[in-house]
């Protein structure tokens, strides 16, 4: 695709970013993290779908669960940013 083909968008007034910060209960190949592993591409994929979806965070896997900002080694995040309009909180409040 060439980008000279794209349909100029006017620019949003806002952008929600969301950042998520947890600790996991226990190693990410351990039988306690399986469900969460199991269900990861999907979730990312809601994500991607999201009404106002523009960015997240991930790494070269497509996903964030390597990335470590912390020293402990057990703390995760991701983050995302989404343009800001009335669907797009109703994805927040309904997610």
């Amino acid at each position: 695709m060439r980008f000279s083909s794209l349909k100029p968008r006017p620019m949003p007034k806002h952008y929600l970013a969301q950042l998520n910060i947890g600790r996991m209960l226990a190693p990410m190949d351990s039988p306690t993290m399986a469900g969460f592993v199991a269900r990861l591409d999907d979730i990312n994929a809601l994500a991607d779908a999201a009404p106002g979806f523009v960015w997240r965070l991930q790494d070269e896997a497509g996903n964030a669960t390597a990335l470590r900002p912390f020293e402990d080694e057990w703390t995760m995040i991701n983050a995302q940013c989404l343009i800001g309009n009335e669907k797009c909180a109703r994805h927040f409040c309904d997610s």
